[in-house]
Formats: structure tokens, C-alpha cells, sequence
């Protein structure tokens, strides 16, 4: 990934720049517009900062388990399918059958649906909350983000 261009006012350093948000000894840039874009969606002073909150959310995918359950569902139907079983089997068969296949078709459908799993940092700014995402679970650069947050903050 290429450095971002970053507009500096006089006196600044960029202390920190790793995706979404960039670091600097005087303020907090974070969320760019689009591909390429120049300017931040977000420019906060560290002063105005009064804290953060790093929260991670999103949903694995069961994709995988969907489809072992569907095909579960679809062999049990097949034995229900056995000419000459007892009524109860065939019964019990067919009920498990179509339990295995709604739920593999429900866990098929969620995991395309689903919020990938992700770390997000929450800056406060007043009552307003200024996320910062980082892609997967327990992503290692927003605990560096949030370390040269609280550095440029104390004035290291």
C-alpha cells in the first residue's frame, strides 16, 4: 500500500499512517472518501479527542456447516425413502431430513449476508463517535493505531 498524501499544517509530523487513519503530533485523519482521495472524510484535533473504544464485531462465515447439514438433510431423506421401513423411521427420517436441509440453507444464506468480521476503533469527540475499521478480528494494526494515538496525545 502506498503512503497517503496528506495535507500538513506548519509544525505538523506524520507520527503514524496505516489504512484508514494517519496519526500526526497535532491531529487524528481518518476515513478518506474514496480511492485516491486527497482529503479525509474526518480531521479532529488530538485535543478534541476524549477518548476511544476499541470494539470487534462481524460474524464468521458457516458456509461450510451449511452445506455439511444440507447434505445430512438430503441423505436422510434418501433413507426415509427406503421401501419397507417401519412408519416411525420413515418418519423420523423425513423430519430430521428437512431440519438438516432448512438449517443448512438458513447458514448457507447467512453467511453471504453477514457483517465480515472486523476491529474498529471508536474516538469520541464530544457526543459523536468517529469509527476507524480495520478488516478481521483482533487486528494487530488497530492496537498499534490506538498506541500512537495515546503517544501523540500525551506529546511523546
Amino acid at each position: 500500500m502506498q503512503p497517503r498524501r496528506v495535507d500538513l499544517e506548519p509544525g505538523e509530523r506524520v507520527l503514524y499512517e496505516s489504512g484508514p487513519a494517519v496519526v500526526t503530533n497535532m491531529r487524528l485523519l481518518a476515513n478518506w472518501k474514496g480511492r485516491g482521495s486527497p482529503a479525509p472524510k474526518n480531521r479532529i484535533a488530538l485535543a478534541d479527542i476524549d477518548g476511544y473504544e476499541r470494539v470487534v464485531g462481524g460474524q464468521d462465515s458457516r458456509s461450510d456447516k451449511g452445506l455439511l447439514l444440507g447434505g445430512a438433510g438430503v441423505a436422510a431423506l434418501l433413507f426415509a425413502m427406503i421401501p419397507r421401513l417401519p412408519g416411525f423411521v420413515e418418519a423420523l427420517a423425513f423430519l430430521g431430513g428437512m431440519v438438516g436441509i432448512i438449517f443448512g440453507i438458513h447458514f448457507v444464506v447467512q453467511s453471504f449476508i453477514r457483517l465480515r468480521p472486523h476491529t474498529t476503533v471508536l474516538f469520541e469527540v464530544g457526543t459523536k463517535l468517529i469509527p476507524v475499521s480495520y478488516p478481521g478480528r483482533e487486528n494487530p494494526e488497530a492496537d498499534e493505531l490506538i498506541r500512537n494515538f495515546v503517544k501523540a496525545k500525551r506529546g511523546d
